[in-house]
């Protein structure tokens, strides 16, 4: 079986591949500035409201980058341009990268990318509608289910399905954009959509009309894992060349923000609200919900499971094999 995202990153690899000779011979290898005291990194993210979105404002208003050495410059991209960028080199640094698949199937595909460390555990689920006669995994076989095909958790979301026994072959998919699930859920018309945070906070606050398949559950139970690695920062194997000092102070950034996120939840609220456009009590139910996953934590640490998770991905089709880890991760120890 092969999954939709395979076609979506091949495409992916074609524009890559366009652009490699212009991007490549000036900034693969480059080290960042270092100025004032401060080494500059420019950090790639995903367009808000992703989650890793989530970061730059707690980071930047509380100076953490400043504090730990570094001035970080957030540079929000699509998913598609993101992606991209990784895959033919222009971007360095990415703080919204996916282990499956911007790190271990673009380096099948060519790249030369290492994860440093985790920044969101996966969270995913199904909605369909309160009475609807879909319960759980095991009555999905043959119905039809929306989502964004292309994305990694729409892929987690398949790989989980097939590892609790469905037979994902009969699935009956339709694509739709990210921004169009939850008004593809609100229009009473889908009995299963496939989506993640932070849409499904936003479509089940303050009302009772969905209910929400617990994959993570479905996941953890299938594998006997306790963390699911999911999105971190990546970066091409040359900027670590040059920039190997970096990488703790970068780790300790983001892990001072997790922390602050989880000790201030309604301070991290407001200042993520204003960067994302989400409510501000939308926010808070989210940061303080089991499903807003911001874990940091070095990959290395998670190796464990992320084999398991390649492993998965191969067997369902993700991966063309199950890649050697060692080769996706980052040399540098990194001290919690």
């Amino acid at each position: 079986m092969q999954l939709s995202i395979r076609k979506s990153l091949a495409a992916v690899s074609v524009l890559a591949a366009l652009s490699l000779t212009a991007c490549a011979g000036a900034s693969s290898g480059a080290a960042s500035k270092r100025e004032g005291g401060l080494a500059q990194i420019d950090v790639a993210v995903l367009e808000a409201p992703s989650l890793t979105s989530f970061y730059a404002p707690v980071i930047k208003s509380q100076e953490f980058d400043r504090k730990n050495g570094l001035d970080l410059k957030f540079t929000p991209k699509s998913a598609t341009t993101l992606r991209t960028e990784v895959a033919n080199g222009s971007v360095q640094v990415s703080a919204g990268a996916t282990v499956l698949t911007d790190v271990a199937l673009l380096n099948q595909q060519g790249s030369n990318v290492r994860y440093l460390f985790n920044a969101f555990d996966w969270w995913g689920t199904v909605v369909t509608p309160t009475g609807s006669d879909i319960n759980s995994l095991k009555d999905f076989d043959g119905k039809k289910i929306v989502g964004a095909l292309s994305t990694t958790n729409y892929a987690m979301f398949k790989i989980t399905a097939g590892l609790a026994g469905n037979d994902v072959g009969s699935f009956q998919e339709n694509s739709a954009e990210p921004a169009g699930l939850v008004a593809a859920a609100k229009s009473g018309r889908e009995k299963a959509v496939q989506l993640w945070e932070p849409a499904h906070t936003v479509l089940t606050s303050g009302n009772s009309n969905f209910r929400s398949i617990d994959l993570v559950k479905e996941f953890k139970a299938a594998t006997d894992t306790h963390v699911i690695p999911y999105v971190g920062v990546a970066v091409q194997a040359k900027w670590l060349e040059n920039n190997g000092d970096l990488v703790q102070p970068l780790y300790d950034t983001f892990k001072d923000a997790a922390a602050y996120v989880a000790e201030h939840p309604d301070e991290a609220a407001k200042l993520i609200a204003e960067d994302t456009g989400i409510g501000v009590d939308v926010l808070k139910s989210l940061l303080t919900s089991d499903r807003f996953g911001m874990s940091v934590y070095p990959a290395k640490d998670a190796a464990n499971e992320l084999n398991i998770i390649l492993n998965a991905a191969a067997k369902y089709g993700v991966l063309k094999s199950a890649p050697d880890l060692d080769g996706l991760l980052a040399e540098q120890e990194i001290t919690k």
